[in-house]
């Protein structure tokens, strides 16, 4: 599959511009220095025998790395991992739900499957069946879940979905030992892809929502990374907290009952995040009016700051910018805008809110 896929993009996808590759070097120094440190991490946290010199060493080393990563990537002229990009708090927040979400889906998947053959007793065969709801709806889900975000906006299906997310792992950890299949582990299954279609699609257009033009891609990436990353740290601790309680009350079943449980928590803390740091789809299209006004006024021969000279009833209406000479401007006067009640503040303070989200 990986072949084919190659040799498909080598035909399909177009050459970037090398006018923009001129000045690109690779950052090969934050690359090897970012690897380290996570294997390091992640090793350390795995491991499971915390009290050993080894084990400490290896988190030491990896907290040390990312650190030097940290100092790498605010010198070189050409980072891998821009830190300003973290400036925007909702990309930021998305980052934080990319990873518990992926942690909550191999957590889910492992758990789910080590109770099937161990504790319920089904081969390799059954457990494949056994997950046919949390994969084929996806095929209709995910596109519907990108059909309603442009309505609805990001923030409401993020809520319902890691909501979604949430009752399905409750309900698989309320399971009983000796409960068949149909009774619980069936609905939770089929909720949980109704969580998971749904939350992975609106994270991801939540964190390149107010991305700069030409960096979607960046942000696409380290999107990305931010899942695979957080959810190899998360999946560590949470095995290793499951063993934990394997070793103390030597029941099987009760460790791989916690570890859904900790899919419980994770999830309910991504609706948190979603509900303090994910704007309305209201409030986001200001934003963006915001940001569009502001590189307008930043255009040769208009000031940057933009004058708020009438505001009506209904509607705010920009009829002039500030000049050196006193007159208008040509640009945004030429076509008097209307906007909605509350976009007065948005435009005055438009830097401030660009990087607040």
């Amino acid at each position: 599959m990986g072949v084919l896929i190659s040799v498909i993009a080598y035909f399909v996808i177009a050459e970037s511009n090398p006018e923009n590759r001129k000045n690109v070097k690779l950052d090969i120094a934050g690359a090897i220095t970012i690897t380290i440190s996570l294997l390091a991490i992640v090793y350390s946290i795995s491991d499971g025998e915390w009290k050993s010199a080894r084990v400490i060493a290896c988190l030491i080393i990896g907290i040390l790395l990312f650190g030097v990563f940290v100092w790498i990537e605010k010198k070189v002229e050409s980072p891998m991992l821009p830190l300003y990009i973290f400036r925007t708090r909702m990309f930021t927040a998305m980052l934080i739900v990319g990873a518990l979400y992926q942690t909550w889906y191999l957590v889910y998947n492992l758990y789910c499957t080590l109770i099937f053959q161990e504790i319920m007793g089904y081969s390799a065969l059954q457990t494949a069946f056994a997950f046919f709801p949390l994969a084929f709806p996806g095929l209709v889900l995910n596109p519907m879940a990108g059909y309603l975000i442009p309505k609805v906006g990001a923030k409401p299906l993020l809520v319902i979905g890691t909501g979604c997310m949430a009752v399905s792992a409750t309900l698989f950890a309320l399971t009983p030992q000796d409960m068949g299949y149909w009774p619980m582990p069936f609905p939770s299954m089929c909720i949980g892809e109704v969580g998971i279609a749904l939350t992975y699609t609106s994270a991801m257009v939540a964190a390149l929502t107010m991305a700069k033009s030409g960096e979607h891609g960046l942000n696409s990436a380290v999107f990305s990374v931010a899942m695979q990353a957080g959810s190899g740290v998360g999946l560590a601790i949470t095995n290793a907290i499951s063993d934990a309680v394997i070793a103390k009350t030597d029941s099987p079943f009760t460790g791989y009952r916690v570890g859904l449980w900790i899919g419980v928590g994770v999830t309910a803390l991504c609706v948190i995040i979603t509900l303090i740091f994910v704007p309305s789809k209201a409030t986001l299209e200001k934003k963006k009016l915001a940001r569009a006004m502001l590189a307008e006024s930043a255009q040769p021969g208009i000031d940057e700051k933009v004058d708020i000279s009438e505001v009506e009833q209904g509607g705010t209406r920009f009829e002039g910018l500030n000049s050196d000479d006193g007159g208008q401007k040509p640009g945004l006067v030429d076509q008097p805008i209307i906007l909605m009640p509350a976009i007065a503040p948005v435009a005055v303070s438009a830097k401030q809110e660009s990087k607040e989200y």
